[in-house]
Formats: structure tokens, sequence, C-alpha cells
């Protein structure tokens, strides 16, 4: 069963991912009320774990939560606009689009207008090596997933854990 975690960090350490020094457990069912606290201004959110994870079931699932609150608030960003033709993720691409997010007003495209949550969920989003680094410091908010039975990701930037959430 996976498990959930709030906690402070400073950014990615080592070659296995972000973690941090102090968490708080909280229930599946919280993450959205959690999101909600972080305020008016857009809020980039990065799900992340080991491929197969369930990564985007996970930001679907919030943003379905985030939106029968406050409809249209939440969206998860299709990364196929930042993928090359064998389907891996164009960091610099990711990066641009997510520095250039305005923290108000309409949101750009592909995103609806009104959304204040991006969620952002894929397996590489908190990988410490060259050039994925550069996307940590651009979230909010990011939660890592890994459930039982998940293999660690092979390039071995992600240690196997359970679900933690790392607020900025």
């Amino acid at each position: 069963m996976a498990e959930f975690w709030l906690g402070d960090s400073n950014g990615p350490m080592g070659d296995v991912g972000a973690f941090m020094a102090s968490e708080l457990r909280v229930d599946r069912a919280d993450l959205p009320g959690h999101i909600r606290q972080l305020g008016d201004a857009r809020v980039l959110v990065a799900v992340t774990g080991a491929p197969g994870a369930g990564e985007v079931q996970l930001a679907r699932e919030i943003a379905e939560a985030l939106n029968s609150k406050r409809p249209e608030s939440a969206a998860l960003l299709p990364l196929e606009g930042f993928a090359d033709e064998e389907g891996a993720l164009e960091s610099a691409a990711l990066c641009h689009y997510l520095a250039q997010m305005p923290a108000e007003g309409p949101a750009p495209a592909p995103l609806p207008e009104r959304t204040q949550v991006v969620l952002v969920a894929g397996p590489q989003l908190l990988r410490t090596s060259a050039p994925l680094r550069d996307l940590y410091p651009l979230f909010d908010l990011t939660i890592r997933l890994v459930t039982p039975g998940t293999k660690p990701d092979p390039e071995g930037d992600l240690r196997a854990a359970d679900l933690v959430v790392l607020a900025r």
C-alpha cells in the first residue's frame, strides 16, 4: 500500500532523486486539500515515480478532486508535446514552458485558461541527472509515488519507497 508524505525539501540530492529531511504522513484523500492550501497563485505540481507506478492516474484523481470543488481549476499537462520521436521527455522544452508559466492570469496552451493547479506526471521528473535535474526547482510541490512491486528505475534515479510529497 502506498503512503503519502508532506515535508520541506531543499532540492534533489545525490543520484537517487529528491528527498527531504522531515516528512508528515497524510492520507491519499487529503492530497487535494494540501494542494489547495498553497494559495491562489498558480501551483506547479510534479507527480512522479518509477515507470508504471501510477503517477498519471494519481494526477488525474487529484485534478478531479480539485475540479469538484472549483471547476476547471486543475489540469494535467500532457507531456506528449514535450517528447521526441522515441517518446523520451525533452526536458529543455518542458523547462522552458514551465519557467514561462505566469503565476496569475490565463494559463498558456495546451492548458485550459482558468487552470490554477498544473499537474505534471511522468517517471522522469525527479531525476537528478542532467538535464532533467533542471525541472525540480520549477515545481511548487512534488509527489513521488512508488507502489509495492514497482521496480526501481533502471537508471537508478529513483529509490524504492512509498509515495512522498515534497513541499518547497
